[in-house]
């Protein structure tokens, strides 16, 4: 089992092979919720968002680092996000989610198993935020080739329900 910090090292090294997403996968999933989380993407993560954008009676927000801690907050399109320190897109205004019951919660990483563990960029931030939410549901989001036979976690490491691919939602549970 390669450790957390050498797959961090060579994550640049890797190169994203980028495909379609099969969006169809997720409409028995997300049709159960009205709150959906989502990101916008850095690095090589798959660039979901604007899926989403297009999704009737669906409220969608995304997460701005505040008092480090994630919130997040309602947008209905891509107009009102600003490049936050850490080079990422995040909410400059919109209606704070309040309501952590019944979500539906995409999550970034550089790396994830089909037993639903997550490596993320080192900082934590998703990990505090889904350890406040833990009846909610976690999707780990990421391209076929960022899937691992296993990875190195630790007690704060939260899990992932599903890992989407875009070609397969595979179930952790």
């Amino acid at each position: 089992m390669t450790n957390k910090e050498e797959l961090r090292n060579n994550y640049s090294y890797i190169k994203a092979v980028e495909y379609d997403f099969d969006f169809s996968l997720l409409e028995n999933l997300i049709s159960r919720y009205t709150n959906i989380l989502i990101y916008h993407a850095i690095d090589k993560e798959p660039a979901i968002h604007n899926f989403f954008f297009g999704l009737k009676d669906k409220n969608i927000f995304f997460p701005k680092v505040e008092n480090n801690f994630l919130s997040f907050y309602k947008a209905a399109n891509d107009s009102n996000f600003k490049l936050s320190g850490y080079k990422i897109l995040e909410p400059v205004v919109g209606e704070i989610l309040l309501d952590f019951s019944n979500l539906l919660i995409f999550v970034p990483g550089l790396f994830f198993t089909l037993a639903g563990k997550r490596l993320g960029h080192g900082m934590g931030y998703y990990d505090k935020f889904l350890s406040k939410v833990s009846n909610s549901t976690k999707v780990g989001v990421c391209f076929n080739n960022f899937i691992l036979q296993d990875l190195e976690t630790t007690s704060n490491d939260v899990g992932m329900d599903y890992v989407f691919n875009g070609k397969q939602l595979f179930s952790c549970k």
